[in-house]
């Protein structure tokens, strides 16, 4: 059984994650030990309100957890915006900074070996580079 401080949150709620998110306290979100949550319209984070939102909630999230993986959901494509492209759908797993039991190294490769397409009968979708 899980004890207070080692759930597992699994979040796809379709846009909404940004407003539960930013106003889950730091203490609601310190009982998580792993969160995987896809993210919606993350090529928002052009434009001044979405960037706002975005790098506030990733500040929020960085504070505590620890980035361990990133995958773009190939329900839809990568948009171009000006000199970058972007995943609009994009999946991260974070995992608490205290259940981190070694010096992490950043991954450089991308599709990671382990990464599946969401949907198989569409195209995949590499991460930009300009994602990480």
């Amino acid at each position: 059984p899980n004890s207070v401080g080692d759930f597992v949150l699994q979040m796809d709620i379709e846009g909404a994650e940004w407003m539960v998110l930013a106003s889950a306290s730091d203490e609601v979100l310190s009982r998580f030990r792993l969160m995987v949550i896809e993210f919606h319209s993350m090529e928002r984070v052009f434009e001044p309100f979405g960037f706002g939102i975005i790098s506030q909630l990733f500040r929020k999230l960085l504070k505590q957890f620890v980035i361990v993986h990133a995958h773009p959901n190939n329900w839809t494509g990568v948009i171009d915006c000006g000199d970058y492209a972007v995943a609009p759908l994009m999946e991260y797993s974070f995992l608490r900074k205290d259940r981190v039991r070694s010096t992490l190294s950043p991954v450089r490769q991308f599709p990671h070996p382990l990464d599946r397409d969401n949907v198989p009968d569409r195209r995949s979708v590499a991460l930009p580079r300009s994602m990480y």
